[in-house]
């Protein structure tokens, strides 16, 4: 399908430009003939590549080489796919403001009323590739758990949810099960047979946060009403919605528990096993 002559049919060229202000009309769009009152436009077909004016691109990211958080910036026009009428890819490289180190960023994005002045835009994917002196999160920032929730927010935002709750409920377990040990809980207990069975990774949270307190105070008022809620489905049964869905909130949880381990003296052994003190972390 030609874009340009779903739009422009049998309408001036001027009446365009006030539509789509961000495509350069005189570069991709022109007419075979002298009047366009009665013949189609000759312009963009899906599959074309355009150079877009609506925007810069502005993320943020660990800077290895300047040690610290910069919002990484793209050029001023975007290189863009467009798709069909409804879909068009972004691909872009990002550069830190200040050492200039680069990283590639693509954005597959829906757009409705694309021919509109204000058209109605939604991010559907977004990738990266990170190079090696950048990544999502300052080094060691959680220990030896930050290359996995950095794996688990990239999997989020790339729409698998089961793959990133996986994540966070491996970091979840592991760090509550360092706690227990620090404060002298056990992890495991004699069953009937008089056998050592591991605990039930709910009593063991139970017991964890009444001596400890690790839960932050979001998830923990309201009687546990939300961290039974999330709870129910980071061990239970979910799809990919609702993990997608509960991911932002589980992540603050995790996230919300190593901050509170890493503030509190009394978990001196836990913080050590984690990767969270001093001696194991070097830009704390």
């Amino acid at each position: 399908m030609n874009l340009a002559t779903k739009v422009l049919n049998k309408k001036p060229i001027g009446s365009y430009v006030a539509t789509l202000p961000f495509v350069d009309i005189k570069k991709y769009f022109y007419s075979e003939y002298e009047t366009q009152d009665d013949e189609d436009m000759i312009g963009l077909q899906n599959g074309d590549f355009v150079e877009i004016d609506a925007g810069r691109i502005a993320l943020n990211f660990y800077c290895k080489k300047c040690e610290d958080s910069r919002t990484f910036m793209s050029p001023d026009r975007l290189h863009t796919l467009i798709i069909n009428e409804n879909l068009i890819s972004i691909d872009a490289f990002l550069q830190c403001p200040v050492c200039k180190t680069e990283i590639q960023v693509w954005f597959l994005l829906e757009v409705k009323d694309m021919f509109t002045e204000e058209p109605k835009v939604k991010i559907l994917k977004r990738t990266e590739k990170l190079s090696k002196n950048v990544s999502e999160l300052r080094e060691n920032s959680f220990g030896i758990y930050t290359d996995l929730l950095e794996k688990a927010m990239r999997a989020s935002r790339e729409g698998f949810g089961a793959g990133a709750i996986i994540y966070l409920r491996k970091v979840f377990e592991q760090v509550t099960s360092e706690v227990a040990k620090a404060s002298g809980i056990a992890t495991t207990f004699v069953n009937k047979k008089n056998k050592e069975q591991r605990k039930i990774f709910k009593d063991l949270l139970t017991e964890v946060d009444e001596k400890c307190a690790i839960i932050p105070v979001e998830f923990s008022n309201n009687g546990y009403k939300l961290f039974g809620k999330l709870s129910d489905v980071v061990h239970g049964e979910y799809d990919e919605e609702i993990a997608l869905e509960k991911f932002s909130a589980f992540y603050r949880l995790v996230t919300g528990i190593i901050e509170n381990i890493k503030s509190k003296e009394e978990f001196q052994s836990a913080q050590q096993a984690l990767g969270l003190s001093e001696g194991g972390d070097k830009n704390e």
